[in-house]
């Protein structure tokens, strides 16, 4: 890859995006179209260098999801070169980092919201899962997707302003596609090379818990009906990982693509997913 000039952008917000706190470097272009909306790995500003992979795991998550099926918002990955604020110091620095980026996914007219700010106005109510799939089949099977979309990746950070909803002026709406898959497979194990190549896919998963279970292994258990997938291509590994030789460590890519046959294999025999030639849907995917 080579380096994307992107000293221009501002890289002290932690909140691009306008929604949730934030946890990474985030920095927004609006001139061009549509936005691009940047995001570093987890980093340590002291010492100017990335101390996790995240940025990988959300375009793995991206690929991921297109080759089943499923709705995910696409992540761009690239080498940029940016300009940071040193932490507790005047001084800016400059350097070249691997990052991603997203576009905005708005249509004309659209707005967008927080779930949580959605429902809070639209739904009302304590048990958030249960009165949101009370609302519509759509929002249920969506809910199910992304259930089984975060059990199958690990992912730690699906709260409420980690889903968005989309809306016209006459009131139609549609969910968002899945996005901010950073927090997924080993992330938590930062570039701790043994404790990812420890890292332990076949146990449950704690998440942030703003909607659903708090774990994904019971969250599963309670979806409505099986989410039909296309079949995970027997070398899969080659199109999540591609581009990515030089910059992620083999230990890396083992942890990640055994998370996903493990857990794939686990959502299919206990039959929370279903291919689609098994249903004689494959045209219809």
């Amino acid at each position: 890859m080579n380096a994307v000039d992107l000293r221009k952008l501002d890289w002290d917000n932690k909140n691009a995006t306008g929604s949730g706190n934030g946890s990474y470097y985030q920095a927004v272009d609006q001139s061009v179209s549509p936005t691009r909306y940047y995001k570093l790995s987890n980093f340590d500003s002291y010492e100017c260098r990335p101390i996790g992979y995240e940025s990988f795991f959300e375009v793995i998550a991206y690929r991921l999801g297109k080759m089943l099926g499923i709705d995910v918002l696409k992540y761009h990955l690239i080498e940029g070169q940016i300009r940071l604020h040193i932490k507790n110091s005047s001084e800016v620095r400059t350097f070249s980092t691997v990052l991603c980026y997203s576009e905005d996914f708005r249509k004309g007219g659209e707005t967008k919201s927080s779930l949580q700010t959605w429902y809070n106005l639209n739904v009302g109510g304590k048990d958030i899962e249960q009165r949101l799939r009370s609302v519509s089949s759509y929002i249920s099977d969506y809910l199910d997707k992304m259930f089984v979309f975060d059990c199958l990746i690990c992912n730690r950070d699906r709260h409420t302003a980690n889903i968005e909803v989309l809306q016209l002026r006459n009131g139609n709406y549609r969910f968002s596609p899945l996005f901010d898959h950073g927090q997924s497979f080993c992330a938590a194990c930062g570039l701790d090379e043994n404790a990812i190549r420890n890292f332990d896919y076949t146990k449950d998963i704690r998440y942030n818990d703003g909607i659903g279970k708090g774990y994904h292994f019971k969250n599963i258990a309670g979806i409505r009906k099986p989410v039909v997938v296309k079949p995970l291509s027997a070398d899969f590994r080659k199109s999540i990982f591609y581009g990515m030789s030089g910059y992620l460590p083999q230990y890396v890519k083992d942890s990640v693509a055994n998370t996903i046959e493990y857990r794939y294999r686990l959502l299919k025999n206990e039959k929370y997913i279903f291919e689609a030639h098994e249903q004689g849907v494959s045209g219809l995917l």
